[in-house]
């Protein structure tokens, strides 16, 4: 477990500077989150669980392997008919499945671990409710660092025991984008700013295309599910 968790870390350190300025987008709408006086336009700070299903296409997604589980923070403020979202999601997901090992389909076990990003606007048909359930729709813009980890199986065309990639790497780092929404629901509680809290929940989807597995074009598309805390 270790040895598997140190690559990752060295990773982080190269690319430093990029999950600065991560950070940094989100740190710089945290003023206005806490400047928000009453009612629905108060900000809050959410934290959440994600599950996640991967879809795409054959050997060129996750779609044949095991889901992704992982948590998510955020902010959020805004207005009562638009608000703006800033979070920072991280997952991990492991299975079996097939890659493309320069044009030879092989079966290969897999870690994968991802932190990514993302900005976006949520919108209220009916409003944020000062209290009680509020529903709303969200988009926006994702940014992913991946980190794929490979052990191979066996080739599938033939069945002959495969102990090395001929294109495939066993360790690779990639980034991603993409994009991503879905729909969402929020319980707000409590009388006034300093008690207020809510539960939230959330069902979407994401397009994200990153270069990893050997490819510029790897899917990392899935649905997921969130539910969390807002303080």
């Amino acid at each position: 477990m270790q040895m598997k968790i140190l690559p990752f870390i060295h990773w982080i350190c190269t690319h430093a500077q990029l999950f600065a300025r991560s950070f940094i987008l989100i740190l710089f709408f945290a003023p206005a989150v806490h400047a928000q006086k009453k009612g629905s336009n108060v900000g809050f700070s959410k934290f959440g669980a994600v599950y996640e299903i991967y879809s795409g296409d054959n050997n060129k997604s996750f779609s044949a392997g095991g889901p992704g589980y992982g948590g998510e923070i955020g902010i959020d403020s805004g207005f009562r008919f638009v608000r703006y979202y800033a979070k920072l999601k991280a997952t991990t997901a492991a299975g079996t499945q097939n890659f493309l090992d320069a044009g030879t389909e092989v079966r290969a076990s897999y870690a994968l671990t991802q932190i990514a990003p993302e900005i976006g606007v949520s919108l209220y048909p009916m409003g944020r409710p000062d209290r009680g359930l509020g529903l709303y729709l969200f988009g926006g813009g994702i940014f992913s660092m991946n980190l794929l980890e490979l052990k191979p199986i066996s080739v599938v065309s033939s069945g002959d025991a495969l102990t090395t990639f001929t294109s495939l790497k066993s360790k690779e780092q990639g980034f991603g984008s993409g994009f991503g929404g879905g729909i969402g629901f929020e319980l707000l509680f409590g009388k006034n700013r300093n008690s207020r809290y809510m539960l939230y929940g959330e069902v979407g989807v994401r397009q994200i295309t990153a270069s990893i597995a050997s490819r510029s074009d790897f899917q990392i598309n899935n649905l997921f599910f969130t539910m969390g805390i807002g303080l």
